[in-house]
């Protein structure tokens, strides 16, 4: 029978026989053994895709796309009874078949550069951001499936442990997923970089004090400033692109523009909305929050009303941290998401530090449910100004907008205004690390 998940929850094995995989990648147990055949499917499935059929006929498929790289993501480490950090592993294959070379004849010892990049920007970023005693664990030689089969450069990374405390303090946080998911991305890039001979450029961080406003002559203002990135000085923006999106319809394809200031005539009896992603030879970066603007039909630009996002808040759920019981406490708080969550699978109901693990079903200490598994869980749509905007219009008042950073920093920003509406929401100060 199927699961009832969605696809992007399954096991590797079942989401390529759904995927439509040759059946030689994923079932080579005989059915007798899902769990191999998830764990096997994996690297295997990178060797398919990559290889030709001409290059060795004897194997059956191949669809010969290049692939630069294999990374496989692990978050299983073990814990600590002293419930120190456990850290980052990063793993790799010297020798494959017998053989020290990959297919294409590059030296798999390149696959050890590829570790130890990523392995260190990832542990030198945590230190600079969030714990200054982050674990750098080992770089493992050994003979795991994931980085041993595929045919590119490829390895396992142990980012953290998810069965220890003090590691899920900072994995359950949204800036904390994004900021290591970059320094992946970095050490791939910088990998790539050394392997191909290239420069390399970081695509810029998301811009921030974003606010659009009333201008001279009919027009309205866009404005924004870029956030340089003090870890990555290569992340600086050459230009942005704005995304316009009236009333409740899609965004548009955006429009590049180089400085940070964007003017156009809003339409009256309609809301139009903003959001701006920084650009430079790297690609683009992640969007803003979104911003908003509207005139009543009649019109009238007087008795404007400010709308200000105070609700700029993420971060995982509250915890306490007891010498005999600790843990994530949703009752309490149970934080926000980055827009969604795809990864919450229920709420955690075993607090004592001393039950250890026994079996899947006598899981101890950290121990959650799992009847949310496959569902969404709305976070902060960083979009807010929308709704409010609505009713602003409705009741016969312009409005305009701005991030809490714009209202703060540029007290000229709301002079113009007759009265504000601060959005606040579930907006409480919460720790991040050391």
């Amino acid at each position: 029978t199927t699961s009832g998940l969605p696809r992007s929850a399954e096991a590797a094995r079942y989401w390529l026989q759904w995927a439509g995989a040759d059946s030689t990648v994923y079932y080579q147990n005989e059915g007798e053994n899902d769990y191999k055949d998830d764990y096997m499917s994996r690297g295997d499935w990178v060797e398919w895709i990559s290889r030709e059929s001409r290059v060795n006929p004897s194997k059956k498929g191949g669809l010969g796309i290049p692939v630069d790289l294999t990374l496989g993501f692990h978050t299983d480490a073990g814990v600590t009874p002293d419930d120190s950090i456990i850290g980052t592993l990063a793993i790799y294959t010297y020798k494959s078949e017998g053989k020290t070379s990959l297919p294409a004849g590059e030296d798999r010892q390149t696959s050890r550069m590829f570790a130890d990049l990523v392995q260190t920007q990832i542990v030198n970023d945590i230190r600079e951001g969030y714990d200054s005693l982050w674990t750098r664990r080992w770089i493992w030689d050994r003979g795991y499936r994931e980085s041993r089969t595929p045919s590119s450069p490829s390895m396992l990374l142990e980012l953290l442990s998810h069965q220890n405390f003090a590691d899920m303090k900072l994995g359950l946080d949204p800036s904390f997923r994004f900021s290591v998911s970059r320094s992946i991305y970095k050490g791939m890039l910088k990998y790539l970089s050394y392997r191909y001979g290239t420069d390399y450029v970081v695509h810029p961080l998301p811009v921030a004090s974003v606010g659009v406003s009333f201008g001279a002559s009919g027009k309205a203002v866009l404005t924004w400033k870029p956030v340089n990135d003090p870890l990555e000085p290569t992340a600086v923006p050459t230009g942005y692109i704005i995304y316009r999106r009236d009333g409740n319809g899609a965004f548009d394809n955006g429009t590049r523009v180089k400085e940070c200031r964007y003017e156009f005539t809003p339409t009256p009896g309609q809301i139009s909305s903003f959001k701006v992603a920084a650009y430079n030879d790297g690609g683009e970066g992640f969007p803003s929050e979104t911003v908003s603007i509207g005139i009543p039909s009649d019109g009238k630009i007087s008795d404007k009303v400010l709308i200000v996002n105070n609700f700029d808040r993420i971060s995982s759920p509250a915890y306490f941290d007891g010498a005999e019981r600790a843990g994530f406490d949703n009752r309490l708080d149970s934080g926000v998401p980055d827009r969604r969550d795809i990864t919450h699978i229920g709420e955690m109901y075993n607090f004592r530090r001393s039950d250890q693990w026994i079996t899947n079903d006598m899981q101890g200490f950290g121990a959650s449910y799992s009847d949310l598994a496959g569902n969404i869980v709305a976070g902060n749509s960083f979009d807010y100004l929308y709704e409010h905007g609505k009713a602003v219009l409705a009741a016969g008042h312009p409005f305009y907008s701005c991030s809490n950073e714009k209202f703060i920093s540029d007290p000229l920003f709301r002079t113009d205004a007759w009265t504000i509406d601060m959005v606040c929401g579930k907006q409480v100060t919460t720790p991040a690390g050391d």
